[in-house]
């Protein structure tokens, strides 16, 4: 929002330079808003659709259950080795002390693992 209010103001004295102001004909200034409530919440991760299937998800069937922090990484590029563009997961914990067993061990086991080639 903030950077929409300084291009109008930016753009409004791009256009108005080096015109004389006429009182009833002159814009009116731009009213300052009040910006949006900072949070100290995460923001919600954006759920993608997509066709993989993965063996499961955060949470499941884990010792840390409902309060997993781990994601899966989905990531496409180039594959020497099969001369095409490839879908590789990894599974990602929250890094820190608190990181479960199972999810420790679904990070060892997942990592940069080929889900499959996409067509060219």
């Amino acid at each position: 929002m903030f950077k929409g209010i300084v291009t109008k103001i930016a753009r409004d004295m791009w256009e108005s330079a080096g015109k004389p102001e006429t009182g009833s004909a002159a814009q009116t200034p731009v009213q300052a808003q009040a910006a949006p409530p900072v949070s100290d919440r995460e923001p919600e991760i954006q759920q993608i659709e997509t066709d993989i299937q993965f063996p499961y998800y955060p949470g499941e069937g884990t010792a840390c259950g409902a309060s997993c922090r781990c994601r899966w990484h989905i990531d496409v590029r180039w594959s020497d080795e099969y001369q095409s563009n490839a879908t590789y997961a990894t599974w990602h914990t929250a890094g820190d002390a608190s990181v479960c067993p199972d999810c420790q061990r679904r990070a060892d086991e997942w990592h940069d693992v080929l889900v499959r080639l996409e067509p060219s």
